[in-house]
């Protein structure tokens, strides 16, 4: 694979399941990577569907027990990376937020590698829909 298909893939990716969190993201202070992990998963679903974040609590994807075993897998070590960042004493704040966003896209590939394809169009359809409902929203009507 090329490295442009690879770096295209990335950045649709990284578009696909980011863009819920950008505009949640801008804060007057830069935050701990803890409070990353934690702001990027809201207690409350963002839709109908469940969470923006977790393809495994929407309904309409039909995840399986095994696709959910590995995703909560995948997360639990996540979460324990995040955990070890935190303690890290030897990174600057700037270096550990650039380590907890690579942890998050990193996380982010693997639980899409989890779904079948169906499962990921159907998931990348939902996101786009979420995508554009907010920015419908956010835009004043003409």
């Amino acid at each position: 694979m090329g490295k442009s298909m690879l770096i295209g893939l990335g950045f649709g990716f990284v578009l696909l399941l980011g863009l819920p969190h950008i505009s949640g993201a801008q804060q007057s202070s830069p935050p701990s990577p803890g409070q990353t992990a934690r702001a990027s998963s809201p207690q409350a679903p963002a839709s109908s569907k469940g969470n923006v974040d977790a393809p495994e609590d929407d309904p309409t994807l039909n995840v399986t027990d095994d696709q959910k075993n590995q995703i909560k897998s995948i997360r639990e070590d996540s979460k324990q990376q995040m955990a070890a960042l935190d303690k890290d004493t030897t990174l600057t704040d700037e270096q550990k937020q650039r380590k907890a966003k690579q942890i998050k896209i990193a996380t982010r590939k693997q639980v899409w590698g989890v779904l079948t394809p169906e499962q990921q169009k159907a998931w990348a359809e939902e996101a786009r829909d979420r995508h554009e409902a907010k920015h419908q929203t956010e835009k004043p009507q003409e």
